[in-house]
This record gives structure tokens, C-alpha cells and sequence, in this order.
């Protein structure tokens, strides 16, 4: 995707050889095409337990939204998009296991890498009987 002028490509990362401790990396490139960067691990706000089988992150979703009507995100991060009409903000979506609780997690982000602390959207749907 193109967000803070540069191509972001966001993957899954698999830190365990043993099973779980999915997680999600970014790297990028100015013009898509070369230059690529050496890819990074996200860092989420308050979250433990990454590199661990029962923390996973499944795959990941990220849209460039306007940060007026979401406020902050990526703590520290540098505003990135500043420009009039670009967008300020990063939404990352993704299904989860995050300290035992399943579900789908949304986070933000002003740089790709530093986000927020996810919170919980939609838990697990339990059938009724």
C-alpha cells in the first residue's frame, strides 16, 4: 500500500519453529520498486507475549485513513502524510489470540511499525443451542 510517500508491504511472520507466535513485519520502499528496507516486526502498545506460541496474530489488514476522527496511535510515532488530503493514520484489522482472548483486533499507526494497543472488535460468535 502507499502511505507517507513510500510503498508499505505488510507480511506474517512465523517467530517459533515449535507452532503459534504468528505475528505480522512491514518493510518498505520509496518508489515500490527498489530499495526495499529490511523488514520489521510491529510493536504494539502494552502488548506481551509476542515471540510466544500463544500469541497470534493471523494475517493483518491496514487501510490509510484521515486521523481527525480517530485521534492518536503509535505511540511516539512521527506524523507521517501530513500533506492536505493525504491520509495521517494507519487502521490495521486482524484476527487474533492476544493473552488467551480470541477475536478481531483493530490498531493504528502514523508509521507502519509503532501501533497502538489492539482492542478487541468482535469476540468469539458462540452458536446458540
Amino acid at each position: 500500500m502507499r502511505f507517507g510517500g513510500a510503498t508499505l508491504v505488510f507480511t506474517r511472520s512465523n517467530l517459533s519453529g515449535q507452532g503459534g507466535a504468528r505475528h505480522v513485519q512491514v518493510t518498505r520502499s520509496a518508489d515500490g520498486v527498489h530499495g526495499w528496507s529490511r523488514f520489521e516486526q510491529l510493536h504494539f502498545e502494552g502488548l506481551a507475549g509476542v515471540g510466544r506460541s500463544e500469541t497470534n496474530i493471523y494475517f493483518f489488514t491496514v487501510r490509510a485513513v484521515g486521523g481527525g476522527a480517530l485521534g492518536g496511535g503509535g505511540s511516539g510515532a512521527a506524523a507521517v502524510g501530513e500533506e492536505a488530503g493525504e491520509a495521517t493514520l494507519l487502521l490495521g484489522t486482524f484476527p487474533a489470540v492476544l493473552g488467551g482472548v480470541g477475536g478481531v483486533y483493530a490498531s493504528v499507526s502514523r508509521d507502519g511499525v509503532r501501533w497502538s494497543a489492539p482492542v478487541r472488535r468482535l469476540g468469539p460468535v458462540v452458536p446458540r443451542p
